[in-house]
């Protein structure tokens, strides 16, 4: 079920490349796998199309927290 989801998700962004919700929804499933290198640059690139979305920064934040501390959890 996430496969499909992801496949979505990856079409719509290839189709929409600065959709900032988009994007948000390819590190969400990115995040979901627990694959926070894929999930920060989904994020990073919803920043890039919309800087203005608090949402992207704190997604965006919350990855790179995961990989600094190595973890499957960032609220660790």
């Amino acid at each position: 079920m996430l496969l499909a989801f992801l496949c979505i998700v990856l079409a719509w962004v290839q189709t929409q490349p600065a959709d900032s919700a988009a994007l948000l929804r390819q590190g969400d499933a990115a995040a979901s796998e627990r694959k926070w290198h894929d999930a920060e640059l989904a994020y990073q690139q919803a920043v890039d199309a919309n800087p203005s979305s608090a949402q992207a920064h704190i997604k965006l934040a919350r990855a790179e927290e995961a990989i600094s501390r190595g973890s499957d959890d960032p609220a660790e």
